[in-house]
């Protein structure tokens, strides 16, 4: 798992039962994939939903980015609404779209950070807004769903 994406994995309430069960998911499949560049750009949209962090045990605000999060019932009305409104935020782009990064060390001649453009599709931003909302329907009284950052 090291790369840029973070995944998401609809698990059993029970599992939580299970101490460091999340170890469990590090390799499988994921049912859900977003990378990190559409977490970072909505992530102050995000950061003040109450979530649980198992390698902690104690609830967190915010994804932990780095790290283990569990999406209960409670988050989860909360992060569909947030993710409906990316979902509209992100119709107003144009299909083809670009968003500056300062990246370190990128200096121009007067030594200024320069600007690098990273372009973007808002069909793949779609795609992943959608198929995050998709798995947070599925989170019900015995399901939630894990969060493992990048």
């Amino acid at each position: 798992m090291a790369d840029l994406n973070h995944y998401f994995y609809l698990i059993r309430n029970e599992e939580l039962k299970i101490e460091s069960f999340y170890i469990n998911y590090v390799n499988k499949k994921s049912e859900i994939k977003i990378h990190d560049d559409l977490i970072e750009y909505f992530w102050d949209s995000i950061k003040c939903i109450e979530f649980y962090n198992p390698a902690v045990m104690e609830n967190c605000k915010g994804l932990c980015r780095c790290g283990v999060t569990v999406i209960d019932k409670a988050g989860n009305n909360k992060l569909i609404s947030i993710v409906d409104t990316w979902i509209e935020i992100i119709n107003t782009f144009p299909d083809d779209f670009f968003l500056h990064e300062l990246p370190a060390g990128n200096f121009n001649r007067c030594g200024y950070k320069e600007n690098v453009e990273i372009p973007f599709k808002k069909a793949g931003w779609l795609g992943d807004c959608n198929t995050l909302k998709n798995g947070l329907l599925r989170i019900d009284k015995e399901n939630l769903l894990l969060h493992l950052g990048i």
